[in-house]
């Protein structure tokens, strides 16, 4: 039975969006870019309590009565759990936190790692990059990927380092990270440590620090960012950077099957519930969250052991129980062997059957030959007349023979049928059809043009020119006191665009392999004010308006975004 994926729903606005199981793994606790702290009791919840615990929240880490944030105040605040009252400062640093354990990763290339013997805190300094991910394994080994492309494992109670591991993705600023190669150590002994590389999750022995297995996805092109074992260790799963979940028997390394993916945006976590119910929780840097069910193999001996499909289909065969005649067939067979297919083309009724088991039960051969014969040429005669028939209405194929050889014998009407029921030249209406108008965008002419507007209204004017020196998008604004005019290069090839006083909107079709893609720049924000959305594979952007509050795509699956 495959897997369950539930469709990625809003949490958080766009941005980097995390994820974390309450310790009993009874509820889902999300944290995002909007500075929201939700409680999600089961994913279809309509309205999760929130509460907003500053203007960006990067993680959060559940235990016992109390949970750990990170804030954009580069602190990790302590609060009561669930009542969220304030509870003390753990750890302070000179840029946000990006991960949480029994240690905390920040920007800054520093992790601070808090003592549970005596409550002291050590630090890990210069690390050459930010901070990406972290996991402490119960042989007291912290793991921790950092953004020069690199995985370092220290043994927490010495300090030292015990193993580093290179060739991974460079980042110089978590807000732009897109491979997370999140470690996972395996939780019940800690002695694996998993990463993902590639299209690879690569397990090493942490005594020896060798390569023992290696899961491969079954598409070559999928990257995978993060992933993780299960509580028990027996199942792995990973996330790519186009949204989709792969899971693999940690034993055999089987493929578990499953749902696929509905949105195309990259994994940023992924975690397990505790309860070890073949369950995780993702989130992705598009502010969604989503579950994973009902994981699990239904498999026998035979599967693990590469059994022949051949061999076990003649297996199941022979397992079959005999049917009513089959000690009858051993008794009449003739020396020819051809006894079971004269059987098989001539029993048509319940009667011939009878008499051939009243034959041999007498003990008479010669008897059942006769039965046998006369029932043949019975048949041959029938054929006889059917293939005269067929010659008469030059082989045309009767509705009631035909009912009659898969359904059985067909009832003739007592009633004749009506003149109306048979009058087969009354003309019928046809319903008329008519090709469906193509898209346009109001306010635009065509974008074949070298230079053409891609929106004229209220607000401004966008136009956009493509020649063989430039390749640009301008919007000018009529009121030049409110907003200044924008002119930036088309490097996604936009052709629609949608303007209001608080957006500018530009959409982009599919092109030269890539997706559709619309991207939203705010008028009136300070900070980031530009984010982007990639449509998935199979919808195109075919029109796009915007609001003062919302932006509009229509694509060719007649669907409006």
């Amino acid at each position: 039975m495959p897997f369950h994926r539930s469709p990625m729903r809003y949490a958080h606005i766009i941005g980097y969006t995390t994820i974390t199981y309450q310790a009993d793994g009874d509820c889902i606790i999300s944290v995002g870019y909007d500075g929201d702290f939700r409680i999600w009791h089961g994913i279809g919840q309509d309205d999760p309590p929130t509460v907003c615990v500053g203007e960006h929240v990067w993680t959060a880490l559940q235990y016992d009565d109390r949970v750990l944030i990170a804030t954009d105040l580069n602190t990790v605040q302590a609060y009561k759990y669930p009542s969220l009252d304030k509870d003390g400062i753990e750890f302070r640093f000179t840029a946000y936190v990006t991960c949480l354990f029994i240690a905390a990763g920040s920007e800054d290339a520093t992790i601070k790692v808090l003592s549970l013997d005596n409550g002291e805190q050590f630090e890990l300094e210069d690390l050459g990059g930010p901070v990406l991910s972290m996991d402490v394994s119960k042989r007291d080994l912290l793991a921790a990927s950092i953004g020069d492309g690199k995985i370092h494992v220290w043994d927490i109670k010495t300090k030292a380092l015990k193993k580093t591991i290179q060739g991974l993705p460079t980042v110089k600023s978590f807000e732009a990270v897109l491979y997370f190669a999140s470690p996972a150590f395996e939780p019940t002994e800690g002695t694996l440590l998993a990463y993902p590389k590639g299209n690879e999750v690569i397990v090493l022995n942490t005594k020896s620090w060798q390569e023992v297995k290696k899961y491969v996805h079954p598409i070559p092109s999928r990257q995978l960012t993060v992933c993780g074992f299960s509580p028990m260790g027996d199942y792995i799963a990973a996330g790519s950077v186009v949204g989709d979940v792969c899971i693999w028997d940690a034993e055999t390394g089987k493929i578990v099957e499953g749902d696929h993916q509905y949105e195309a945006n990259p994994i940023t976590k992924l975690v397990w519930n505790p309860k070890n119910n073949g369950e995780l929780a993702i989130s992705d840097a598009n502010g969604q969250v989503g579950t994973v069910t009902d994981i699990f193999i239904e498999s026998s001996e035979e599967d693990f052991e590469g059994g022949d499909i051949v061999l076990m289909a003649e297996k199941e065969k022979d397992d079959q129980k005999p049917g009513e005649f089959y000690d009858l067939f051993d008794e009449c067979k003739n020396d020819d062997g051809m006894f079971f297919l004269r059987k098989a083309l001539l029993f048509n009724t319940k009667n011939d059957e009878n008499d051939v088991k009243g034959a041999v039960k007498g003990g008479k051969k010669n008897d059942v030959n006769e039965v046998l014969d006369n029932a043949e040429s019975e048949k041959a005669e029938s054929e006889k007349a059917e293939s005269d028939t067929d010659e008469m209405n030059e082989n045309c194929i009767e509705l009631n023979k035909l009912k009659s050889e898969i359904m059985g014998p067909v009832e003739e009407p007592d009633v004749p049928l009506s003149d109306a029921e048979l009058d087969d030249d009354e003309p019928r209406m046809v319903p008329k059809s008519y090709p469906q108008q193509p898209p346009f965008q109001p306010g635009s002419t065509p974008c074949e043009w070298e230079h053409c507007y891609l929106v004229y209204n209220h607000v401004g004017i966008v136009r956009r020119h493509a020649t063989v020196a430039e390749n640009s998008i301008e919007a000018d604004f009529h009121d030049t006191q409110v907003h200044h005019s924008i002119h930036l290069q088309n490097f996604l090839n936009h052709t629609m665009a949608g303007l209001s006083e608080t957006v500018l909107a530009l959409a982009s079709p599919n092109c030269d392999g890539q997706p559709s893609k619309i991207v939203c720049i705010n008028q009136v924000a300070f900070g980031k004010r530009e984010w982007t959305y990639t449509m998935p594979d199979c919808e195109e952007i075919i029109a796009v308006t915007a609001s003062d509050k919302t932006v509009v795509v229509a694509t060719d699956s007649r669907l409006v975004r």
